[in-house]
């Protein structure tokens, strides 16, 4: 009995350091990732101190993918560095899929640009960021962006401006402010990059809403050497919310001839982009001049068949919902078509008065009611109430940060004649200086005149 004892207790006390050395490694090894999390030290302290001018100091550049997370939905799995002087040195960041999910959603691509944009502002000579998924110890590659890339999408090299903390943290709060919605990836698909080349291309071009989305339908593609020509039928749109509804508020439809050629990724990049004239008669000379006689009937069979329009529609509605998940407003009524508003009945007297103080409150609706605007990052509600009051119109304008339902700015002024009387708040001084300018040019006509 003694000796069974015995050899219990031995097994027991082997069976505790075996555990006690497995906690060890564990720890160990969690060391390396939360060493950083543990300092006290900020995020950008923690990111800094990992700068480095080589992709081929190893430890530095796994941790700094290991310190940037992607998603709920992935878990860091490993690093792969590409140091050799044939190629382009990189980082292959491969995450493990929680899910099952191999591709990556609209939000996690907007979160590996943004690591990648940070990448390259800690990683001197890095570049290419990768992303890839492993499933099953099958490594897929999924996304890839080049250095010039973030150079053309910043205007300046990462790199340069990060050689300070200071100068770092605030590189991080810039980055912070950008606009990834609005940003196509470049791709060795040639649909998605007809898309991206479509909203690269009228961005900018029209006016801007808070979001643009395009659908097309490809009527022929030829490959010409390293050229490859596609002819579209396409719709552009832009977006914001008024009255809550996200609405299209500008848009341009009808085809076009786009040139791609190729990067060493085998990324398609656009080199030409031509339209037709869509003005009169010379929209059908533009026809006949740009496409094939195939071409223009599929053209023109599109522009009478409403169910073709609707597969456009249908690109733009799914983009459109993919973003409005991303900003938490899925419930969000989608207009493509204009929306009935309400519009003051201004008496006569007071109506030139309000176009002359509109263009000092041009970010508010001309209509009663709301209109959205993301500045800098920050969501804003401008809202215009009315009222009349005998023969004077009343306006109201409330601007209020959505996310901190802090009101920024309120007035309420009457209009009555001649001049605009401020019941509450302060009016602008831009109403000022249009005033002036208006009493000038109304002297100066009746100066003509007699």
């Amino acid at each position: 009995n003694s000796m069974k004892k015995n050899k219990l207790i031995i097994i027991l006390v082997l069976f505790i350091i075996v555990i006690a050395s497995a906690v060890a490694i564990f720890n160990k090894q969690s060391s390396k990732t939360d060493v950083y999390q543990s300092s006290g030290k900020s995020t950008e302290e923690k990111l800094f101190s990992l700068r480095t001018d080589y992709i081929g100091d190893a430890s530095k550049s796994s941790m700094i993918a290991q310190n940037l997370k992607l998603d709920d939905s992935f878990s860091y799995y490993a690093t792969s560095l590409e140091t050799s002087s044939e190629k382009q040195k990189g980082i292959n960041i491969v995450y493990n899929s929680l899910d099952g999910n191999t591709t990556l959603s609209k939000a996690e691509k907007y979160k590996f640009v943004y690591n990648s944009i940070v990448i390259f502002s800690l990683i001197g000579n890095c570049e290419v960021v990768t992303v890839s998924v492993n499933k099953d110890g099958t490594v897929t590659s999924l996304e890839s962006i080049q250095r010039d890339f973030v150079i053309d999408l910043l205007d300046y090299d990462p790199f340069t401006k990060t050689g300070t903390l200071e100068e770092f943290k605030q590189f991080m709060q810039d980055i912070e402010k950008v606009d990834y919605a609005s940003i196509s990836l470049p791709s060795t698909n040639l649909e998605d990059s007809i898309t991206t080349a479509i909203n690269t291309h009228y961005k900018g071009q029209l006016y801007s809403g808070e979001f643009a989305a395009s659908g097309h339908i490809t009527l022929s593609t030829e490959v010409e050497g390293s050229s490859t020509n596609v002819t579209v039928y396409m719709s552009y749109y832009e977006f914001q919310f008024e009255n809550g509804i996200f609405e299209k508020c500008s848009d341009v439809t009808g085809p076009a001839k786009l040139s791609f050629s190729k990067d060493s990724l085998g990324n398609y990049s656009l080199t030409e982009f031509l339209e037709p004239v869509k003005k009169g008669n010379k929209y059908n000379i533009a026809l006949q001049t740009m496409f094939s006689d195939d071409d223009i009937a599929k053209i023109n069979n599109i522009e009478t068949d409403e169910s073709q329009m609707q597969v456009i529609n249908d690109q733009i509605i799914s983009s459109v919902k993919d973003y409005l998940t991303y900003i938490g407003r899925s419930e969000s009524k989608i207009a493509l078509d204009y929306q009935e508003k309400n519009y003051p009945p201004l008496d006569t007297k007071n109506a030139i008065l309000f176009d002359v103080l509109y263009k000092a409150y041009q970010e508010y609706p001309y209509y009663v009611g709301s209109i959205e605007r993301v500045q800098d990052g920050v969501r804003y509600e401008y809202k215009t109430d009315y009222e009349k009051q005998g023969t004077s119109d009343i306006f109201t304008y409330t601007k209020t940060n959505v996310a901190e339902q802090k009101v920024e700015e309120k007035v309420k002024l009457e209009l009555n004649g001649s001049e605009v009387k401020a019941l509450e708040g302060s009016i602008r001084e831009e109403y000022t200086k249009h005033k002036q300018q208006y009493d000038k040019d109304i002297q100066a006509s009746q100066g003509y005149k007699n």
